[in-house]
């Protein structure tokens, strides 16, 4: 399988491109993805389809810059614990998507819920919730 690359029209090295092209921001975006491994995720997400019948991919913005190129992290989901809650009208349109981690001997279960601009964070040991707290 080869991973997916954005394609560029000339230079094949985007230092030497103006900056004002689309050479050079798509060459800068095959190195980010380079960088974050993407084809090694895209492998993992075709993977997780084929087995569970449904993968998920998130892009989050990046906590710590140090020497990376890219601003943001990419991310596969494991598909056992992570849902998407969707609208209940015609349009079912995502509403939020949910991971969490759930510890058999201690009964507790962390929630992290991501919306469109917000993400959420919850706990419950056995039956009782302690709420979501929204994090920065």
């Amino acid at each position: 399988a080869n991973p997916i690359v954005m394609v560029q029209r000339a230079r094949d090295d985007w230092n030497k491109a103006d900056p004002k092209q689309d050479d050079k921001r798509i060459g800068i975006l095959n190195e980010m993805f380079f960088e974050q491994e993407k084809p090694s995720k895209d492998l993992q997400l075709a993977q997780d389809f084929k087995t569970v019948g449904v993968g998920y991919m998130m892009v989050l913005p990046k906590k710590y810059q140090g020497d990376d190129l890219a601003p943001f992290d990419i991310l596969v989901l494991n598909p056992m614990n992570t849902f998407i809650i969707r609208s209940n009208d015609a349009y079912r349109r995502k509403l939020a998507a949910v991971t969490f981690n759930a510890n058999l001997t201690t009964e507790t279960r962390e929630y992290t819920v991501y919306t469109e601009d917000r993400i959420f964070v919850g706990k419950s040991i056995g039956d009782e919730y302690s709420g979501f707290a929204e994090t920065p």
